[in-house]
């Protein structure tokens, strides 16, 4: 442990200008006090989990009660604190051992930790998110060295956010694939309910609403984080990385539409919108392009009046800062994500500005009330 922990510290110090310097300096200052207490607190876990009589016996565990070699993940046991030592203490030595052996076996480029794929490494991270209390995961410690860890994993995901399984394997497997609806939603709601917004557990739940997740995963996580008022707390990644969350044909779930232009119509959306969020960017982008048909993902013929009933939803809403914004949203190849949703020149050329009006004059089939708000919203765009 005590090497691990050194080739802990050589990985935090050289990635450090990516994490904050009070976390850096707290995992600097570890000695040999916590290497003692982490080892013992890792010792105990892997020993009740797995087929373990001496520290030998780790190079090759059994299954407790058979001679069964332990699966390829058995090092990720370590990241359940339930059922596991009682106290907070022992939970925390147990949470920070894990994460140190994760980041040094990482940074190490370890053979066993190449065997792990990446899909369960990320579900056992999302059960030290989920341990019995945050004031676990918001030491400094830990924070530093979960951002450490999505650093060197972010460095393993490709564009389409795939990854190999192993080394020399034909096999693919979706980083995020193995997360369910159940725990989606758990870690959605530990996020607005108990770390209200902390950046390092941000990013997890940001990548809970990547284009390549499974629709049921993104949709679970969306609503969640809309009824508990916490879309606002999603920063917006760096531009390189908007890629993932905006795919340039657009949305390709109706269902996910539903739900945006629900959480607009609720008011539920605006501080995002108005914070300029990556739950903001997310909604105005992919419902602007259905509605003003940028979106070429859907071709049935009730299309039109899909995107009509979409329109009327919004103009009808008490605030109207999301339909400004999504006449507002225009994008070109080159800008995607990069602009403020709110306030700042109008970007949408004016010929293009001028037929979204018109389409908006169509949808609300000459209703007096709603053709006011074009009227008013036309004047105060332009």
């Amino acid at each position: 442990v005590a090497q691990l922990v050194s080739s802990a510290q050589s990985a935090v110090s050289s990635m450090r200008d990516g994490l904050a310097p009070e976390e850096v300096e707290a995992v600097l200052a570890m000695g040999e006090e916590d290497v003692r207490s982490m080892s013992a607190a890792l010792w105990r876990a892997y020993a009740q989990a797995w087929n373990l009589r001496t520290p030998s016996d780790a190079h090759q565990p059994t299954v407790v009660g058979s001679k069964l070699p332990a699966p390829v993940t058995w090092m990720l046991s370590a990241a359940r604190t339930s059922g596991g030592p009682p106290g907070r203490v022992q939970k925390s030595n147990q949470i920070r051992g894990f994460l140190v052996v994760m980041v040094a076996m990482e940074w190490l480029q370890s053979e066993v930790m190449a065997r792990v794929p990446l899909a369960e490494k990320q579900r056992a991270l999302s059960e030290v998110y989920l341990a019995d209390s945050m004031e676990l995961v918001s030491q400094p410690v830990v924070q530093c060295l979960l951002s450490t860890l999505d650093l060197l994993h972010s460095n393993k995901i490709g564009k389409n956010g795939r990854c190999e399984v192993a080394e020399g394997s034909n096999a693919a497997a979706s980083v995020w694939g193995l997360l369910d609806v159940p725990r989606a939603e758990q870690l959605a709601h530990q996020f607005c309910n108990v770390s209200y917004g902390q950046p390092f557990f941000a990013r997890r739940i940001a990548a809970l609403l990547r284009a390549e997740v499974p629709v049921e995963v993104r949709l679970a996580t969306w609503h969640v984080l809309s009824d508990e008022m916490g879309l606002h707390l999603l920063p917006l990644p760096p531009i390189d990385q908007r890629v993932h969350f905006f795919p340039k044909d657009g949305e390709k779930s109706m269902l996910i539409l539903h739900a945006f232009v629900a959480s607009m119509e609720a008011g539920l959306l605006d501080r995002a919108i108005h914070t300029a969020s990556l739950a903001g960017f997310i909604g105005v982008r992919h419902v602007s392009m259905f509605v003003f048909q940028q979106n070429t993902n859907f071709t049935h013929p009730g299309l039109k009046v899909q995107r009509h009933n979409f329109l009327r939803q919004l103009l009808v809403c008490p605030s109207v800062l999301a339909m400004e914004a999504i006449l507002r949203y225009f994008e070109a190849s080159s800008t995607v994500g990069q602009d403020s949703l709110v306030g700042g020149p109008l970007r949408t050329p004016e010929k293009v500005f001028a037929w979204r009006c018109n389409e908006l004059t169509e949808a609300v089939y000459g209703d007096e009330t709603l053709m006011s708000k074009i009227v008013a919203l036309a004047a105060r765009l332009k």
